[in-house]
């Protein structure tokens, strides 16, 4: 039996009210595929911040090791290329780092005077950094505290590492041919050598200031960090001045590699803290972006739910109404 010519149809006319209310869904499925696909590029994002971050740190302790030696054990150095390779096989397609990765291979496989040796390696060492910067998108962050929590540990802090050798005179490692600002080898104590030495030491403390001022956040792990380097500065560039003059005693030259290794320490203890609270920056905003969008589908999902709910119980209300009204006419 078909039934009656009424129940036929309230039931389509049921039908073509849940094929109405089914279309809506069309445009909320679109809206919701732009936003997984838009939530999707801005984790990506972050987690490629991370990838490069990962990556900068294989890569930080060939500085502080040449720095450390003067270049004298470079075989020092050379071990660190093995998680240097891995990092970039793994990131350098992504990055775009390969020709600076391998530059660094070379320089740091070259034989020759160990001095221009370790001159190569730290230009290399530099280039690297900051392609790996720019190609992760650490420096396109928008984010102004993680941003200048990564300018000051992988931009402000290489630079015044790199710019403390010339305070140690005539021994120090040589300026290289390339164009990365590595600082002139002159008379210890020099006027220039100094003010391009201060010169990064208020860049890098001008960085990490800034990172408290956008954050709101006192960081006090970093700020004892940068205090800490700061003092260590200030008595070097007090000793080199003194050295330079000849008021300081036969042992200033010591007093100042003694400080150097000191300073080199603690831009050590910097790096390491610094990369750290970045690591849990941009750990703890890709989880908010995971967070916000799984919440968000939830939404969708819930709301898309209540319209059926709501549209099936209007449609079976009104078949009821209109069952009713047919009963009074049939028995009519």
């Amino acid at each position: 039996m078909s039934g009656h010519p009424e129940n036929v149809a309230d039931r389509k006319g049921s039908l073509a009210l849940i094929f109405v209310s089914a279309l809506f869904l069309v445009p909320i499925a679109l809206l919701l595929a732009l936003f997984i696909r838009e939530s999707h590029k801005n984790i990506d994002f972050v987690n490629k911040e991370i990838a490069g971050l990962d990556y900068a740190q294989t890569v930080w302790p060939v500085i502080t090791d040449v720095l450390s030696t003067q270049g004298e054990r470079l075989g020092v150095v050379a071990n660190r290329w093995d998680k240097i390779r891995k990092a970039g096989e793994a990131n350098d397609r992504e990055m775009g780092t390969l020709g600076a990765r391998v530059a660094l291979g070379r320089a740091m496989s070259q034989a020759g005077n160990a001095h221009q040796a370790a001159g190569r390696i730290l230009d290399a060492a530099i280039a690297l950094l900051n392609t790996i910067d720019d190609g992760s998108n650490l420096t396109l962050d928008t984010d102004l505290e993680s941003f200048y929590v990564m300018d000051s540990a992988t931009v402000r802090l290489p630079a015044l590492a790199i710019h403390s050798l010339g305070l140690e005179g005539g021994d120090a490692i040589p300026e290289s041919d390339s164009d990365v600002d590595t600082p002139p080898i002159v008379r210890r104590g020099s006027n220039a050598v100094v003010a391009t030495f201060q010169a990064s030491l208020l860049a890098f403390d001008r960085s990490v200031t800034a990172v408290v001022r956008a954050s709101g956040d006192p960081h006090p792990t970093l700020s004892t960090a940068r205090n800490r380097i700061d003092a260590i500065a200030a008595t070097l560039i007090q000793a080199v001045g003194q050295d330079a003059t000849g008021s300081a005693n036969p042992a200033g030259g010591a007093r100042v590699a003694a400080l150097n290794q000191a300073l080199i320490q603690a831009e050590s203890r910097y790096w390491d803290i610094a990369t750290a609270q970045l690591h849990h920056l941009l750990e703890a905003r890709a989880a908010r972006m995971q967070r916000a969008q799984w919440n968000n589908l939830l939404a969708v999902v819930a709301v898309c739910a209540g319209i059926f709910l709501i549209v099936g119980l209007m449609a079976f209300s009104a078949n009821r109404g209109l069952d009713k009204i047919a009963k009074v006419f049939r028995t009519k």
